[in-house]
């Protein structure tokens, strides 16, 4: 899978890369029905891609504190020092009660009406203003401003602070919202979650950066902990191929090229999607008079004498797998099996060669007679094309947007039928 001797180096612009970003993000959230996937199947996909149980609610991290919605590093580097500058913490005037004792400025007015009321002579009323940090605007900025810290802290204690990137402009936002948390004013306040009536305070306020706040609690609470489904599809094409490694992008990009070779080939079948995930039946299959195609992913073949091999001799769970796995079933089950290269160097493709050679002789019944049986995918350019006699044939990274990789589908899908 890696391109284990010659480091390529990876060029989001790339044409290919272009094409997997445009169509993942359509396959990984919505089925060939067009109906929305569980949000649990999306977040295993997601785990899978990027070796982290939570990666779902990783990319909604990422989307809260950098996308362009709901805005949250402009309101906090610019919007929020403004508001501090010019904030002025209100006082709160609180009447007491007390007989023998002044606690504060006597209100004269207030006692002579409650000694006249109670006929005791000794009871004093007080006045005293005190600075109110509990007002709604006041507990809803500092909230927020909390989830900010606490939500990039997160963010970079799991994948670690950087110099450069979005790692470097989470850890500025970090560094700000703390240095606004020692502020005197949000310093006193509480930091509890705003009652339901102190957001709807603050939606409304006079002060725009107070409204903002509200907006960006609400655009907290659909993104975390679990995103709301419409909310998925900007969130994972803005963020979510950035935690595939390259060669994960290859292989599913090899993928979804197979896709749509065998949705044109099997137009008029009815399609079921399944999703990308290891060890599901099938991640999509076609269906007519009796007849299917399946497409597997990653997944473990029945039959396969490696595998009964070392389950015999060593009592070891061992098998070949293939990245891709193609099968008709029909008259007979025939297959075509692929994998994924992301490579370019002659040697590495040799070994891949023998690998594929290794999954023929492995379930030798599973192949027609005809040709070809597998393809190897990989990064080379202007490779020559497939000859119809191969077994084995290597289709480019060029061969693999255009015409070449449907055609090998091609071929094999009238040679197994």
């Amino acid at each position: 899978m890696t391109d284990a001797e010659g480091a390529l180096a990876d060029d989001p612009g790339a044409p290919w890369h272009v094409w997997f970003s445009d169509h993942y993000v359509a396959y990984l959230l919505r089925d060939a029905a067009g109906e929305p996937r569980p949000v649990e199947d999306v977040r295993r996909v997601l785990a899978r891609l990027s070796g982290e149980d939570d990666a779902l609610s990783h990319v909604a991290a990422i989307a809260f504190l950098l996308g362009p919605s709901p805005g949250v590093a402009r309101w906090i580097l610019e919007e929020v020092p403004v508001y501090l500058r010019r904030m002025r913490v209100r006082s709160k005037v609180n009447i007491d009660a007390r007989r023998h004792e002044a606690r504060g400025s006597v209100d004269w007015g207030r006692t002579f009406a409650m000694r006249t009321a109670t006929r005791d002579e000794t009871w004093l009323v007080t006045r005293a203003a005190r600075r109110d940090f509990e007002t709604p605007e006041l507990v809803t900025v500092r909230y927020v401003i909390e989830r900010v810290r606490a939500t990039g802290d997160g963010l970079l204690r799991r994948c670690g602070e950087a110099a450069s990137g979005w790692l470097r402009d989470v850890g500025a936002l970090v560094a700000r919202a703390k240095a606004h948390n020692v502020h005197s004013a949000l310093q006193h306040a509480p930091t509890r979650r705003p009652e339901s009536w102190e957001r709807a305070i603050a939606r409304t306020h006079a002060d725009p950066v107070v409204r903002r706040a509200a907006a960006l609690l609400d655009a907290f609470d659909r993104l975390l902990p679990e995103p709301e489904f419409e909310l998925l599809s900007e969130v994972v094409a803005r963020y979510a191929l950035a935690p595939l490694i390259p060669w994960a992008r290859f292989q599913l990009f090899t993928l979804l090229r197979v896709l749509a070779g065998l949705d044109e080939l099997l137009a008029g079948w009815v399609r079921t999607d399944g999703i990308v995930v290891t060890g599901r039946d099938a991640v999509a299959s076609w269906e007519q008079g009796g007849e299917r195609v399946l497409v597997f992913y990653d997944s473990e073949p029945e039959n396969a004498r490696h595998a009964d091999a070392m389950r015999h001799y060593f009592g070891a769970a061992q098998s070949l797998r293939p990245d891709i796995r193609m099968v008709h079933e029909g008259k007979g089950c025939r297959e075509l099996i692929v994998d994924a290269k992301y490579s370019t160097s002659v040697r590495y493709l040799a070994k891949a060669h023998h690998q594929m050679n290794g999954y023929l002789a492995d379930r030798p019944d599973a192949f027609a007679r005809s040709q070809p049986k597998a393809m190897v995918t990989c990064m080379s350019r202007n490779l020559g094309e497939p000859r119809p006699d191969d077994e084995v044939v290597f289709v480019g990274v060029d061969g693999c947007l255009g015409e070449v990789i449907l055609n090998v589908v091609g071929h094999w899908w009238h040679g197994a039928q």
